[in-house]
């Protein structure tokens, strides 16, 4: 009966111990670390559509230089 209740109290601190680590919060660095993420992900973006206007720009600007030249 003895080894039982040991065995028992064992598997209740530890199923505890999990719990709580798996509801700890986050810390300063991991905070800093997804608003890193988050803003290397909005530059992203924002180069993308850069990209996409400098693109759309060329091409009118070739446009323009084919209707003059005809």
């Amino acid at each position: 009966m003895n080894t039982i209740k040991r065995c028992f109290l064992s598997i209740f601190a530890a199923v505890l111990m999990f719990s709580l680590i798996a509801c700890e919060k986050e810390g300063p660095m991991e905070k800093a670390g997804k608003k890193a993420d988050q803003a290397i992900e909005e530059t992203g973006k924002k180069a993308d559509q850069t990209v996409e206007k400098a693109g759309e720009a060329v091409e009118e600007a070739a446009d323009a230089v084919k209707k003059k030249t005809e």
